[in-house]
């Protein structure tokens, strides 16, 4: 779960460096969609945070937010990259 934080991090941070080099009209809307999903890639770091610390019962619903999260995030990945 860290490697894929990690990578989605590492994802994020390209996709806001191609943000900075599209067109005028298309750099608000990218602007927009990173920021949607810089927070909901700061929520799936506290989830783990917290994971990391929780006790056995309750790893199944935290890791199931952190999921949640992470399906979110891909599908804001998707919105981004898309033409």
């Amino acid at each position: 779960m860290r490697a894929r934080l990690k990578a989605l991090r590492t994802e994020f941070d390209d996709l806001k460096h191609r943000a900075g080099r599209a067109e005028t009209n298309l750099e608000l809307e990218y602007y927009t969609l990173l920021e949607e999903l810089r927070i909901e890639l700061e929520s799936a770091e506290q989830k783990f945070d917290i994971l990391l610390e929780a006790h056995e019962d309750q790893w199944e619903r935290i890791g199931e937010e952190v999921e949640q999260i992470w399906r979110a995030a891909r599908e804001l990945i998707r919105a981004i990259t898309s033409p």
